[in-house]
């Protein structure tokens, strides 16, 4: 088995922001108890969290 180049370009996805999301979806994702034990990274909850962990000492 080894990794080989596909033969075929890749998709561009289109950029979404958390604004262009409905309000279902927003409120939705930021659903705790929706996900379980799993996060979701870009949520009101976590959000601020990951952006000052991420930035430099």
């Amino acid at each position: 088995m080894s990794l080989q180049l596909a033969q075929w370009d890749g998709e561009y996805q289109d950029l979404i922001t958390w604004e262009q999301l409905t309000d279902a979806a927003r409120v939705a994702l930021n659903d705790n108890a929706k996900f379980g034990t799993a996060e979701v990274p870009f949520s009101d909850t976590h959000y601020e969290d990951h952006l000052d962990n991420a930035w430099p000492l």
